[in-house]
């Protein structure tokens, strides 16, 4: 299958990521780029850049189509994208990774990110 690597406003992006990820937060200044097949024309893969900061940016929202899942799709998405990033002149690309998906974690360090800290979500009961 033939791929190509889009910068996209996808409605298919933002329908997936609806729940998690809000548009305010998205745009205009997100870069949202897709894995396309050029076969079909259809997204496979998908992440965004978000969270700039004064030096560095972070990753989000990496996700594979299930049926397209195990094929390197989001290993290459990451990797264009976070070189295209540091090219570009970030200082540094971050993600957070959900430390119980084994699959996720050892794409990100085959490609070359590591661990530097773990972190945990702090709530306000009322």
């Amino acid at each position: 299958m033939s791929i190509a690597i889009t910068l996209s406003n996808s409605s298919w992006f933002l329908a997936r990521f609806a729940d998690s990820v809000s548009t305010s937060t998205l745009l205009p200044s997100a870069r949202i780029v897709e894995l396309l097949s050029v076969c079909t024309e259809k997204p496979v893969a998908c992440t965004a850049a978000v969270g700039r900061t004064p030096h560095g940016i972070r990753l989000a929202s990496v996700f594979t189509a299930p049926a397209h899942r195990r094929h390197g799709y989001a290993s290459v998405l990451v990797a264009s994208l976070t070189r295209e990033l540091l090219e570009g002149g970030r200082e540094f690309v971050f993600l957070y990774a959900d430390r119980t998906n084994p699959t996720a974690n050892a794409m990100y360090q085959r490609i070359g990110y590591r661990q530097i800290a773990e972190a945990g979500e702090l709530m306000k009961s009322s």
